[in-house]
């Protein structure tokens, strides 16, 4: 599947996250427990919310997470992130959470729930998520919800394993 090449096209709001990021991102932090935002034809994993229970509306806590698999995975939607990323600041004591996001430093939402909150790691290379032609038009940062953390930021080059 070719897919439209990000920048060119309106935004679509349901893609995969690729195996190759997984793979760096379950290297780095471990298995992952529940994909929070998948269908069955994205998730990434065996236990998934899709749009119809919609995390969002779940409660106030996400599912909780095992030693096995220490945290859930969030590849939201990216047409209103605000809620996403407040929840994830709310469940980080007992619902550690990954949040692959557009790297919106500008944004109301990244100021009051990401920074100086959240560990931050700013991708490169850019992601090509899976249909897609080139990588995405815009920066992104997977933000790590959870009990420690300290609001720390790096730079992450995920696909030789590197920290900056």
């Amino acid at each position: 599947m070719d897919g439209p090449v990000h920048g060119t096209q309106p935004s679509e709001q349901i893609v995969s996250t690729p195996l190759e990021l997984l793979d760096a991102v379950i290297a780095r932090f471990g298995p992952l427990y529940c994909d929070l935002a998948a269908c069955e034809e994205n998730s990434v994993c065996d236990m998934f919310i899709d749009e119809e229970e919609d995390s969002l509306a779940r409660g106030t806590i996400w599912p909780g997470v095992t030693s096995r698999a220490p945290n859930n995975w969030l590849n939201p939607p990216f047409k209103n992130i605000y809620p996403w990323a407040e929840k994830c600041l709310h469940n980080a004591e007992k619902a550690p959470t990954l949040f692959l996001v557009l790297a919106s430093v500008s944004s109301e939402w990244w100021r009051k729930f990401v920074w100086h909150k959240a560990d931050v790691a700013f991708l490169t290379p850019r992601v090509k998520f899976v249909g897609y032609k080139a990588g995405s038009a815009r920066d992104l940062a997977l933000c790590h919800f959870h009990p420690a953390m300290t609001g720390k930021v790096q730079i992450w080059d995920w696909k030789k394993g590197i920290l900056f």
